[in-house]
């Protein structure tokens, strides 16, 4: 039996002796109950995403002095950008640009233009 279904029992009990104060002491403790439990609820899912994020860092490849990441996982290597990755954690993929003598990669979300090393 949880925490919550106690109290409830207890409420009940309480609901049959018609004392107020120990009516309005165990809503008190349910209410309090219910907001641990939504907190817990909330860290959890914070230690998830901080799991999650703390994956993918193990398997970050930093290519071309730092103009982009990839993933060691990810056979296509897709290129995201470095920016929003070392600021949001966020995978943004890059978008590329073909210069005459480089190869220049665009973020659609910072605007940010990394250039590569140029091409021979």
């Amino acid at each position: 039996m949880g925490l919550y279904d106690f109290l409830k029992d207890a409420y009940n009990v309480a609901q049959q002796t018609q004392n107020p104060e120990l009516l309005n002491a165990l809503l008190d403790a349910q209410s309090q109950a219910l907001a641990l439990q939504a907190e817990n609820a909330r860290l959890n899912n914070l230690v998830t995403e901080l799991q999650d994020t703390k994956a993918l860092e193990e398997k970050i490849e930093r290519n071309d002095a730092g103009v982009y990441i990839t993933f060691s996982d990810d056979e296509s290597k897709v290129k995201y950008c470095v920016v929003c990755w070392d600021n949001d954690r966020k995978r943004i993929q890059l978008e590329r640009i073909n210069w005459y003598s480089a190869i220049s990669y665009k973020c659609t979300v910072c605007k940010i233009n990394l250039h590569s090393k140029p091409t021979t």
